[in-house]
């Protein structure tokens, strides 16, 4: 075996090992972009449920929330503010929801959920006023498919009931 036998076989061996490499670094990207999906996912719950623990744990804030919704104009200065900035909370969530479906074409159940939200809330006088109020600053993706959603008004079962 002369030295042009041993480059070709080194050549060979560094050709697989390579091979070998990009195989490991596509199983780990991989890897990688399944715990970040995790963690988006996870995120998203917790924003949910950050949200929906103010409201049901604070009897002032359920009230001038659901008062928000029905009648915007009967609230008072300070339950405004207050309203302002839980609807903006709503809306900021929804708005990360729908920038995940459409830059990262992540398909999760938050979708359903977001859907649910606009064809229901957004319609009630409060949350409408307040999202119009906003919309300048909203991605105009995102605003047209608010107005798309609010036209086919859902109603969400009253849980009572089932």
């Amino acid at each position: 075996m002369n030295l042009n036998d041993l480059a070709n076989a080194g050549e060979l061996v560094a050709g697989i090992a390579t091979v070998f490499t990009l195989i490991f670094v596509a199983f780990e990207l991989r890897a990688n972009r399944r715990q970040n999906r995790l963690s988006m996912l996870t995120a998203l719950d917790k924003g949910w449920n950050d949200i929906n623990a103010q409201v049901a744990q604070d009897d002032v804030l359920a009230l001038v929330f659901a008062k928000g919704m029905r009648d915007p104009d009967s609230l008072t200065e300070e339950e405004a503010t207050k309203y302002f900035f839980l609807a903006g909370q709503y809306m900021n969530h929804h708005k990360s929801v729908w920038t995940l479906l459409t830059e990262e074409g992540l398909d999760t159940h938050h979708e359903r959920w977001m859907r649910s939200d606009i064809s229901s809330i957004y319609n009630t006088p409060g949350f409408w006023k307040v999202f119009v109020s906003l919309n300048e600053w909203m991605p105009p993706g995102f605003v047209d498919f608010v107005g798309k959603q609010r036209e086919k008004q859902i109603e969400f079962p009253d849980w009572r009931k089932i």
